[in-house]
């Protein structure tokens, strides 16, 4: 979560990435988007990261504020990240109306589960059927499994290798 302290942070401890990549998951809460925000998000471009606002469907801001910082955000560079379980209107109709209609608006990069335990899996595996139904399976697709796979830097073809039932399982992951 970006907070006033963040950029101090990164530059003790060093900047946390995805994987093997520069891209870094950010968010936000708050009813302001404050000026130490900013701060943060052009110290990572300016050191050559990939900031990427995870579930900004669910930030506190105005409609019309959001969509502005969200424009500027995107300008600079910034990838949006959206939310399943919001998509599955798990966090309310509000979230869900915000990633539906920038789903359409084709301004996400990706969509994830944001999952911090396996007792909320199914919550997030709900917005699965909405996003095939608003997207189609290939875009779905796309933004749930390959970008993440080009974001981690990961070659997916041994893992949908496995999963397709086409090789043997090397990632211990099974079939």
């Amino acid at each position: 979560r970006i907070a006033a302290k963040t950029v101090a942070w990164f530059e003790e401890f060093g900047v946390p990435t995805l994987g093997n990549g520069r891209a870094v998951l950010i968010d936000y809460w708050d009813d302001r988007w404050e000026p130490f925000c900013d701060h943060a998000v052009t110290y990572l471009l300016e050191r050559d990261y990939l900031p990427i606002l995870a579930h900004p469907e669910r930030m506190a801001l105005p409609d019309e504020r959001l969509d502005d910082l969200l424009d500027r955000l995107q300008e600079w560079g910034v990838q949006l990240q959206g939310n399943l379980r919001c998509l599955a209107g798990g966090e309310g109709p509000l979230p869900q109306g915000r990633i539906r209609r920038w789903l359409r608006e084709d301004r996400y990069h990706l969509l994830a589960t944001d999952m911090h335990s396996s007792r909320c899996l199914p919550a997030r595996l709900a917005g699965i059927p909405q996003g095939e139904q608003d997207l189609g399976r290939e875009r779905l697709v796309r933004l749930l499994r390959d970008h993440g796979f080009e974001l981690l830097q990961v070659d997916p073809a041994p893992l949908i290798a496995a999963q397709q039932g086409t090789a043997p399982s090397t990632t211990g992951l099974g079939r």
